[in-house]
């Protein structure tokens, strides 16, 4: 029989070793644990870098694609730009060719005509 207020060296040291097994053994298993979640988290932080490099890829993309059409646009503009004025360009030298020195003779008298007219009236040419 026990006596109360003794306790058993044998038997305390026996729980003792027994409670230290479960806590080494509670130890083990959080750490398992630990390393289990840190792998996850390594997943995780992965999958988003693979994912905010691919969406940065796709905007690259497309940013390079709206630069290539605006750029396009620009030139397409320019160059109908330049064969608009080419065009008229055209037209005028023709229209200059067709005037003979009668014509522009006639026309710079209107012109004089005109300035006169209007210093008569007391106006600004």
């Amino acid at each position: 029989m026990r006596r109360r207020g003794k306790a058993d060296p044998a038997l305390a040291r026996s729980e003792a070793v027994g409670k230290l097994g479960g806590l080494l053994q509670t130890e083990a298993t959080l750490e398992a644990m630990l390393d289990e979640a840190k792998q996850q988290a390594r997943k995780i932080v992965d999958t988003a870098r693979e994912e905010a490099a691919a969406q940065l890829r796709r905007f690259e993309s497309h940013l390079e694609n709206e630069h290539r059409q605006l750029r396009e646009r620009i030139e397409r503009e320019r160059d109908e730009t330049i064969a608009s004025i080419r065009q008229q360009a055209e037209l005028e030298t023709r229209r200059l060719a067709d005037l003979d020195d009668d014509r522009i003779h006639g026309l710079a008298h209107h012109v004089l005509d005109l300035l006169l007219k209007r210093l008569e009236r007391g106006e600004r040419p």
